[in-house]
């Protein structure tokens, strides 16, 4: 059995042991407690929005005049409206190890984006504006992975006693994205300037429980990271035409859409600190055996490729298919060096409007979505990569606010497993809530006669 292996069964045995004892102790604990989250930069996070969560995920191809897709950067050229975008989640996990269960709630704010056709709408149709021409910015900010466990477990030892191992780890990284997009007719070009930047700390602490002068001990390491990275996007709309009675040939409101991302591995900087002190069982007295701080490192982080195909009838049906890749085997940390294996992401998903211009029945404009995924992590064991796989269902609530904007309330419900059967084992619900804002007044250029 790996080294890696025994530490990870190490770690799920004494996750589970530490719930019972997590309610007698006083310290800060993590928003999620997953062993997993120890290595790499911990769980990394899905980076779309609530409407895609529950298509499975879907990027390489969204395009909707009502939502905002930053996945691929390209579908900001296809923009009509003004669109902010929040969301949240809440998060049921069951972790399994042998014969042992335990299961805890956590959730989160997701992410907050907001993007804008550079033209407006209205004005484009005043003016009679046939161009060819588009454009669309964004911003967003999103969690990009996240760390967090919790244990404790005791062991005897022949002279000391009872000696208590408590095991922390918080922190996550973010991605902060500026995108903007060009469309030339049915083709439209993006990119995302990213900052990725975050902060992790792993704690371990050893209390000698059964000796009543004595001194523990705790060491603390921490690391910051931060550097910028560039992702490019494509999207092709081949549109389908149909004869008319006069022979000619229109929109049959039917197309195939293409998409592809590409982003190059990029630096990062990388800022540690590690304290080792001990101190009487009353924190009274402090000795600090080893104290360094401001240590400059370097690392890469790794690039990605994904290319998806999709099918759509004017507001009514989307189902499409994608695949991701990512080169986890280019990642580098001097901070906290590991050997990580290349990742990859497979995806399908749909989404069905029954009638989205009903007027006496709103159930027929709701948006119902479906999709899975099945996605390999870049975490091994004993050559084995983590497997996550789920299922999702999704529905899209149409809300009408003031001046007639339509706006959206999206729902997303994930299902699914993370991790090793033979390790461990994490099953768990998750529960995304986003809601999307529309105003297509921005860059309104009033006119008076």
């Amino acid at each position: 059995m790996s080294i890696l292996k025994d530490k990870i069964i190490l770690l799920a045995c004494c996750l589970l042991i530490g719930f019972s004892l997590m309610a007698q102790s006083s310290a800060i604990r993590p928003k999620i407690n997953s062993p997993y989250s120890r290595f790499g930069l911990g769980n990394l996070l899905d980076q779309h929005f609530a409407m895609a969560g529950g298509m499975g995920g879907l990027g390489q191809t969204m395009v909707d005049p009502y939502h905002f897709n930053h996945v691929n950067p390209a579908s900001l050229g296809f923009l009509v409206n003004t669109v902010f975008e929040v969301g949240t989640h809440v998060q049921w996990n069951e972790m399994r190890e042998g014969d042992q269960l335990e299961n805890y709630w956590s959730g989160n704010l997701n992410y907050m984006g907001l993007a804008m056709p550079l033209k407006n709408s209205i004005n484009r149709t005043l003016d009679k504006d046939d161009s060819p021409w588009a454009f669309g910015m964004a911003f967003s900010l999103m969690p990009y992975s996240e760390v967090g466990y919790y244990m404790e477990t005791t062991e005897t030892h022949p002279v000391a006693g009872d000696v208590n191992n408590v095991l922390k780890g918080t922190g996550g990284t973010y991605k902060f994205r500026w995108g903007n997009a060009v469309r030339y007719k049915s083709l439209a070009l993006g990119a995302n300037l990213g900052y990725h930047f975050g902060k992790l700390t792993y704690n371990r602490r050893l209390v000698l429980q059964d000796l009543t002068a004595r001194y523990d001990s705790e060491l603390q390491d921490e690391f910051s990271i931060n550097g910028f990275n560039l992702e490019l996007g494509g999207q092709y709309a081949l549109l389908f035409k149909k004869k008319t009675g006069s022979g000619t040939r229109e929109a049959s409101g039917k197309r195939l859409l293409v998409g592809v991302t590409y982003s190059n591995s990029y630096d990062i900087n990388t800022n540690s600190s590690l304290f080792y002190f001990r101190d009487n069982f009353a924190y009274i007295d402090q000795d600090t055996v080893s104290f360094q701080k401001e240590i400059s490192g370097e690392g890469v982080m790794p690039g990605t490729f994904g290319a998806g195909l999709s099918f759509e009838t004017a507001n009514k049906l989307k189902i499409g298919v994608e695949y991701t890749a990512t080169r986890w085997t280019d990642y580098r940390n001097m901070a906290k060096p590991e050997s990580l294996a290349d990742a990859s992401r497979m995806a399908f998903g749909l989404e069905y409007i029954p009638d989205y211009q009903s007027y006496n029945n709103y159930l027929k404009r709701v948006r119902y979505r479906f999709g899975g995924f099945l996605r390999t992590d870049p975490r091994t064991v004993d050559g084995d990569a983590l497997q996550h796989y789920g299922l999702t269902l999704g529905f899209g609530l149409p809300v009408v606010l003031p001046r007639q904007q339509l706006s959206f309330i999206n729902f997303a419900v994930e299902a699914g497993q993370f991790g090793l059967e033979d390790v461990l084992q994490e099953n768990y619900v998750k529960i995304q809530v986003g809601f999307t804002l529309n105003d297509n007044t921005w860059f309104f250029k009033r006119k008076f006669n």
